[in-house]
């Protein structure tokens, strides 16, 4: 064999796998690309699932516990559940000033790092 021959030969062999290398990398980065959509699919399909049983959760939440609360309010005399609808921020505000009342009382007590 000449020197020449030797030279194709190498330089076959190396564009031969190069090409082979060239391929086999595309292709692996095909199926991974294919295998990312993929789990990114069911990623997506899972979260919108989820978000509508909790949107349907929450839902009968506020339901009942709306519920409930026209319960008392049907039930506290002077047609009081007539007048909160008509006067929503007299309501609010009532509702407010008791939320406010009911932290204070229920609120532990600060101590000051002097007593310590």
């Amino acid at each position: 064999m000449t020197d020449k021959s030797i030279e194709t030969k190498i330089s076959q062999s190396t564009e031969n796998a190069i090409e082979h290398l060239t391929t086999w990398a595309g292709d692996g980065a095909a199926q991974l690309s294919r295998k990312l959509d993929h789990l990114k699919g069911n990623a997506l399909d899972k979260v919108v699932v989820t978000a509508k049983t909790v949107e349907q959760d929450v839902d009968q939440g506020l339901n009942q516990y709306n519920e409930k609360v026209q319960e008392l309010a049907d039930q506290i005399p002077g047609s009081f559940s007539k007048k909160a609808a008509r006067y929503p921020w007299v309501t609010i505000s009532i509702s407010l000033i008791i939320g406010l009342l009911l932290g204070l009382i229920l609120k532990p007590t600060h101590r000051s790092l002097e007593t310590l």
